[in-house]
């Protein structure tokens, strides 16, 4: 089988499954993502990979899964500390006491505001409260 010349039994045999299990999963009747991580170490051997390749390639991790996405208090702290250094904004920067004192949804839309006018993305969108934007008038 492919460039190494081995037979799929031997492939099977390699990796320390039968010959059915491998032709199960070729055929896609078993799901490659949940074969066990003692498989995939033997696949990543076989193949000459590191493990977490393996994992890659069977579909068990994303690479999204090795990314620590901030939550959305962190996005607002950053947002709001981009805005207290912005030469345009920090005298409009609100003091620490008073961004305590102010409701989580409005710190959002002032977020939201500066996000617009600097022309940065800190906010996933689809993170936000579903109606929030709807929350705020437009000047006439």
């Amino acid at each position: 089988m492919g460039e190494r010349g081995h037979t799929t039994k031997e492939l099977a045999e390699s990796l320390g499954i039968t010959y059915v299990y491998l032709m199960a999963l070729a055929r896609g009747e078993k799901p490659i993502p949940q074969v066990g991580r003692e498989v995939l170490k033997r696949a990543a051997d076989y193949l000459g990979t590191p493990v977490a390749q393996a994992y890659l390639l069977a579909g068990a991790l994303n690479p999204e899964d090795f990314v620590l996405s901030p939550t959305m208090d962190e996005r607002i702290a950053r947002i709001r500390e981009a805005m207290t250094h912005d030469a345009m904004w920090c005298g409009l920067a609100l003091t620490d006491v008073v961004w305590q004192q102010t409701p989580q949804e409005a710190r959002l839309l002032i977020c939201m505001l500066y996000e617009q006018s600097a022309k940065t993305t800190w906010l996933d969108w689809t993170m936000v409260p579903k109606g929030t934007t709807s929350k705020v008038k437009l000047a006439s």
